[in-house]
């Protein structure tokens, strides 16, 4: 979601009034805005591009920390979760040895472990090894979502296909 919706949600909840539905609107967006946060911190801290990571979030999830999937191919790697739906499968070949839920919960730990699996060294569920730096979002979206070190190399009817045009996307509207 980018920042003109979440401004015109926080302006319709507040003229709406205080109610309990302006206030879980309000929660939503400080959610979002804190998963946002963190991030951008991450993506400084470990020397990648800040817009990417967020683009992540938002395709993923909407930016939505809760967030699990237990179907289809992240279910079959043990469930994706949190705001950029980190599977199991991933997140335990790179050394986390920590409770999946608390990627749904710790904004602050997503964040780091996905800017983590975006670096070189990193794999990815079925253990290849991310060798060099990437540097455009399809590179990163072909890695993220198609376990591919390019482009080039996800299948042309892989579903990363069409990922790679949603995370460019996002990336230029954040941009």
């Amino acid at each position: 979601m980018t920042r003109g919706i979440l401004l015109v949600l926080l302006v319709l909840a507040l003229a709406l009034g205080a109610g309990v539905g302006t206030a879980k609107v309000l929660d939503v967006l400080d959610e979002k805005q804190r998963v946002r946060q963190a991030l951008r911190e991450a993506a400084v801290m470990m020397d990648l591009d800040a817009d990417i990571l967020e683009a992540i979030g938002v395709v993923e999830s909407g930016l939505r920390l809760g967030a699990i999937n237990r179907a289809g191919r992240d279910g079959e790697h043990g469930g994706a979760f949190g705001p950029t739906q980190i599977t199991e499968r991933t997140a335990r070949r790179n050394g986390y040895t920590g409770d999946m839920l608390a990627f749904t919960t710790d904004e602050k730990l997503a964040a780091l472990w996905t800017a983590k699996l975006l670096r070189p060294g990193a794999q990815n569920a079925e253990g290849h090894v991310l060798d060099h730096e990437l540097w455009t979002p399809e590179e990163y979206g072909a890695w993220w979502n198609g376990g591919a070190l390019s482009p080039s190399a996800v299948p042309a009817t892989s579903s990363a296909i069409g990922y790679m045009k949603k995370l460019a996307d996002a990336v230029e509207l954040l941009a």
